[in-house]
């Protein structure tokens, strides 16, 4: 699709089985150019498409853009199970990309990115990367004033091929200037080199780096370093190039994050966590009970008894919201996931609407359910009679989310549900009938 001089929007389109030209031709370089989408001097805006089965294409595999009137915006969309994108999935002078996902997309070739390395302004924020394999961010090598800033992304099960998340240039100008901020994003078992590698292929030309990064989480990432005890969150990074690096948490002990007092403000030591679940409310269920990423019962929200995470960030640069659109507070949580809210004096949220009991009525002989979306604790739940009397004790784990409780023994009545837990009472009504 060839845009001039227009606005367009796509909204709820499917774009499948579209495939580019994997290598450039000098001679007809238009073929090599935006398998989905290219637009020049144009503004262009993607909203909830679906993009999957793409092969490759050199440059921009969804949008090649230049000399645009506005960023190319997505948001709301899925890129899936699609090939190469040697010079970017999005190739345009300014990116903005929000509650999205990518998921299965690459394999092992030599260039293969999601953002361009040509891109002067990028914001991601808001999206998952998973199971990807090859795909990275990378920055130009002779582009001046780049401005970079990722927050709100879960990295999760991504196997970078021996690269790094975010790819610093190979600077062939003397001193460029690029900004880079990485915050409130949490990396959980990923293959790479590094998370940032701000590389250079000379020390004669250079590239003069602000590089911020606060509030992040790196657990169970594997490093393909060949040994070495480079750290596979950062690499290459000089203190002159930081701006500010705090409050971040990581699991290797070895991680200039920690052992580095340059970069120390405020690091979060994790090396000694071996349950994933004392950190994270269902780790082992990502897309949580309703299996979609970007709602709130994501299983990498902080679990509420986390204290490394819960709280722990600093308010430098951190989002107003997080990946579900929760709000931070003053104080947020490290992580792309809000902390699940403990509940206090001060906390709008009433104690008895943090627990959801349906259905109500509840049929006699079928089975009552209860919402924890909180993972409060919670060791029994009580059935009272309207006389007081205890007619039902349930046992339950900690924090258990998401509770059922077999009522086939009850006779038709109103009945009161008291669940003690850490924070006091919580008594709600329900009535069983036929």
């Amino acid at each position: 699709m060839l845009i001039h001089n227009s606005t367009v929007t796509f909204d709820g389109l499917t774009f499948q089985y579209v495939e580019g030209e994997g290598t450039l031709d000098n001679d007809r370089e238009d073929k090599a150019k935006g398998a989905f989408i290219t637009a020049n001097r144009s503004a262009v805006t993607v909203n909830n498409c679906l993009f999957q089965y793409g092969k490759e294409a050199f440059y921009g595999m969804i949008v090649y853009a230049r000399n645009e009137t506005a960023p190319v915006q997505i948001s709301n969309s899925v890129i899936r199970k699609s090939g190469d994108a040697t010079e970017g999935y999005f190739n345009a002078e300014s990116v903005i990309i929000d509650r999205s996902i990518f998921q299965e997309l690459g394999n092992e070739k030599e260039g293969n990115l999601i953002i361009s390395a040509d891109v002067l302004n990028a914001e991601f924020s808001n999206s998952v990367m998973y199971n990807n394999t090859g795909i990275r961010i990378g920055a130009a090598s002779i582009v001046n004033d780049i401005n970079h800033t990722y927050r709100n992304l879960l990295v999760l099960d991504n196997d970078f091929s021996s690269k790094s998340f975010y790819v610093g240039g190979n600077s062939f100008a003397n001193n460029l200037s690029w900004s880079i901020s990485l915050i409130n994003s949490t990396f959980i078992n990923n293959t790479y080199e590094a998370c940032v590698d701000l590389t250079e292929s000379t020390s004669i030309f250079k590239a003069n780096y602000a590089f911020t990064m606060h509030n992040n989480v790196f657990y169970n990432n594997k490093t393909t370093n060949e040994g070495t005890t480079i750290s596979p969150e950062l690499k290459n990074v000089a203190q002159e190039d930081v701006v500010s690096i705090s409050n971040n948490a990581t699991d290797k002990s070895d991680s200039v994050l920690l052992t580095d007092t340059n970069f120390n403000t405020g690091a979060v030591d994790l090396s000694a966590i071996t349950d994933l679940t004392t950190l994270f409310v269902s780790p082992d269920n990502p897309k949580g009970a309703d299996n979609e990423w970007l709602t709130s019962d994501d299983g990498f929200v902080p679990d509420k008894g986390s204290t490394l995470l819960i709280e722990a960030g600093t308010a430098t640069g951190a989002p107003t919201k997080d990946i579900i659109g929760a709000t931070r507070p003053a104080i947020p949580s490290l992580g792309a996931y809000e902390g699940a809210p403990v509940l206090r004096i001060g906390r709008t949220k009433k104690l008895e609407d943090s627990l959801e009991i349906y259905p109500n009525p509840v049929v006699k002989g079928s089975t009552l359910y209860i919402n924890n979306p909180n993972a409060l604790t919670l060791h029994t739940i009580e059935i009272h009679d309207l006389t007081g009397r205890l007619v039902k004790t349930v046992a339950l784990e900690d924090r258990s989310t998401h509770i059922t409780i077999d009522i086939s023994s009850l006779a038709n009545a109103t009945y009161t549900v008291r669940i003690p837990n850490e924070h006091g009472n919580i008594s709600k009504k329900i009535i069983i009938n036929n």
